[in-house]
């Protein structure tokens, strides 16, 4: 048994240290593109949404935006627009792994990517804020991963916590 463990080990430490040089040489980016082929990235609209197949995606939004099932529906957040939209694009600015890729501001919709820290692997979350009558404002974020089937929770944790950070009271 602890042969087998060592075995194991010693090629997963193989993998990685390959995989570091490959990337090294030709990209982190690049090589995920040769290895699994590039990122497609997809326009969203959230009223005509069409879940992805793959249990690899979450989608928070309000009950009323989305025709898609949502896992869970967005809070109603007691702030403006205008201060909301501020706290997510500081939120964004903040965190190191964060790019914005694209802005619609007549829309007031979002794409950004965050990379996972080890294998530099591309999550895409779109997100997209809407005003409330009553000076409110609420969001709708869908969070999906590009490659694989799964996502060990990553994209449903990612949207939970940006809902949260969002929401508190500054």
């Amino acid at each position: 048994m602890w042969a087998v463990f060592k075995i194991t080990a010693a090629v997963l430490a193989a993998i990685v240290v390959l995989y570091v040089l490959a990337a090294a040489v030709v990209g982190r980016t690049e090589l995920l593109a040769l290895l699994f082929g590039p990122v497609e990235r997809q326009a969203v609209d959230f009223i005509t949404l069409e879940r992805r197949t793959t249990p690899n995606d979450f989608l928070a939004c309000p009950a009323e935006v989305c025709a898609a099932e949502a896992d869970i529906e967005s809070p109603v957040v007691a702030q403006s627009i205008d201060h909301l939209r501020l706290r997510f694009l500081e939120m964004v600015a903040a965190r190191p792994r964060l790019t914005l890729l694209a802005s619609n501001p007549v829309l007031d919709q979002y794409d950004v990517e965050e990379r996972s820290a080890l294998f530099g692997f591309p999550d895409t979350m779109t997100v997209r804020l809407f005003e409330r009558r009553d000076g409110t404002s609420t969001v709708a974020i869908y969070s999906r991963s590009h490659y694989g089937r799964g996502d060990l929770g990553v994209n449903a944790a990612r949207v939970r916590a940006w809902l949260d950070d969002l929401a508190a009271v500054p």
